[in-house]
């Protein structure tokens, strides 16, 4: 017997028969639905079939990039000894997919069964098939893996208990991964919860692929309508934070899937909405991208930063025994939101007066936020006692809502207003 022989009747050995139903919600994409014992979930586990596209910060833009959120382990352990029990049940079906490149090679193959055959119900089962998966064949979970997880875990410590139950399951047939992510995305934003940093992440991912096409997915959710400037809010934040920028945002910012470390300060998701109002469409004062790159903007927003450090800089200083970065309100969300508000209003002041040379505009940043409001750490210093007995400063007593970012930067552009730096650059744009 031949080599070449031998792997394919091993294949053949390894390969998973899996009777289903085929469906069709749209034409030309077949979806399967049926059963499948855990032994046979298992079995594919352990030939390393199951995969999971789970989302890394430090991977993003990367081929490897994914979508999920990360497993948690007491999560998935709770199901398995919930399963465990023998009185419980999991009807809900977990979501899998075969993409494109695997049914195009032929690694999974959908075949007919003889039509007329009807059920044990006695119903028609013509539309009745068998999926073969080969062994180099990867299935990926879209919903599900918590439970996935769980029994394997429950499996290692007894499978025969487990082995013959049988799970529920949709399977998803040839999408590429930004169809399956799409669906995942639908999915958990209507049915339940998905961490929004994380259905962020993917919509910024998809409008790159797929332009303005991307938006018609799903036309009435606001997390879509939001692609066209959260795009670029998102590598305005990953330049901005790359460490080898070494920006005051460097370790700042919590992202997707990753543990708050005491250096963080506001999450993904507070600082790109943020950016909204200066990369909105056609409105945003750095929104046409012909005249501001995503280097460009950075470039401006370092400065803008660096200036309100020059004028604040306590708050920016290592963690030490007497404060922390998350004892003041500066790099929080009411920090970021409210001077983000406060920096789209000058920008629309000083068009074509801030120097194109960042030494310059630093200084000229510098001067014109010289103002009580952000010089004086008192406003934003969570933990100091105010006359009534108060803990908290003027910027942290007021919320973390839309309106308090306006309030707080209208008060900052007010003081601003009645600089003589600010006075000089409105003198300029006149004659400009």
């Amino acid at each position: 017997m031949s080599v070449i022989t031998e792997m394919e009747n091993k294949a053949e050995k390894e390969a998973v028969n899996i009777h289903c139903t085929r469906f069709y919600q749209i034409p030309d994409k077949p979806m399967f639905t049926g059963l499948i014992k855990i032994s046979e979930l298992l079995k594919l586990d352990q030939q390393e079939q199951l995969k999971v596209a789970e989302f890394s910060a430090r991977t993003a833009n990367s081929p490897e990039e994914g979508y999920q959120r990360a497993v948690e382990s007491t999560r998935a352990k709770r199901f398995g000894r919930w399963l465990a029990t023998g009185n419980n049940i999991t009807p809900a079906s977990i979501l899998l997919s075969i993409r494109k490149e695997d049914v195009k090679n032929d690694n999974a193959r959908c075949n007919e069964r003889e039509a007329n055959v009807t059920d044990s119900f006695g119903l028609r089962d013509a539309d009745s098939v068998d999926l073969r998966i080969q062994p180099k064949c990867s299935i990926w979970i879209v919903d599900g893996q918590h439970r996935i997880r769980g029994i394997k875990e429950l499996a290692e410590a007894d499978q025969k208990k487990i082995a013959d139950v049988n799970i529920a399951f949709t399977l998803l047939w040839d999408l590429d991964a930004v169809e399956e992510a799409t669906q995942f995305v639908t999915i958990n934003k209507t049915q339940k919860a998905v961490r929004t940093d994380l259905a962020e992440r993917f919509v910024a991912k998809m409008y790159k692929l797929r332009g303005e096409a991307s938006i018609m997915a799903d036309p009435n959710s606001p997390i879509f309508k939001k692609a066209p400037w959260l795009t670029k809010a998102m590598d305005v934040l990953d330049t901005l934070i790359d460490p080898d920028r070494n920006t005051v945002w460097t370790d700042k910012v919590l992202l997707p899937n990753e543990t708050r470390a005491k250096t963080m300060t506001v999450t993904q998701s507070a600082f790109t909405n943020s950016l909204e109002t200066m990369l909105r469409p056609k409105l945003g004062p750095l929104a046409n991208e012909d005249s501001y790159k995503t280097c460009d903007i950075v470039d401006i927003i370092d400065d803008y930063w660096n200036a309100i450090k020059e004028n604040c800089p306590v708050p920016f200083e290592p963690r030490s025994e007497d404060h922390t970065p998350n004892d003041y309100a500066l790099q929080q969300t009411v920090g970021v939101s409210s001077l983000h508000l406060l920096l789209t209003m000058l920008l629309n002041d000083f068009k074509g007066v801030l120097a194109r040379d960042r030494e310059t505009r630093t200084r000229q940043f510098t001067e014109l936020l010289a103002v009580d409001g952000i010089q004086n750490i008192d406003h934003w210093d969570r933990t100091v006692e105010m006359e009534d007995g108060v803990k908290g400063g003027k910027w942290t007593m007021m919320g973390t809502n839309q309106k308090t970012f306006k309030v707080v930067s209208d008060k900052l552009y007010n003081e601003i207003r009645k600089t003589p730096a600010y006075k000089d650059l409105i003198e300029k744009t006149k004659g400009s």
